[in-house]
């Protein structure tokens, strides 16, 4: 799913390869996360916004995202 401002997220420190990554590890994410929303709309708002996929990931439990397979300089954001 292409990104909607390529330029922000890059700007936030995020590549588009990894938002990639997220979005292929979203089910264990998602399954582990505080969020209510459905995958689909997850899915839509992170492409939309570098600050929801941190709110999103934030929301994530710690242990999950340290094992999740997502870029390791993406967790060490997350976790500060």
């Amino acid at each position: 799913m292409p990104l909607s401002d390529p330029y922000a997220f890059q700007l936030a420190g995020f590549s588009e390869h990894d938002v990639e990554e997220i979005l292929s590890d979203l089910d264990y994410l998602h399954r582990n996360s505080h969020w209510t929303h459905r995958r689909d709309q997850i899915e839509r708002m992170i492409v939309d916004s570098p600050v929801i996929l941190l709110d999103f990931l934030r929301s994530v439990q710690p242990e999950v995202v340290r094992n999740a397979m997502i870029p390791r300089r993406v967790k060490e954001a997350v976790l500060r």
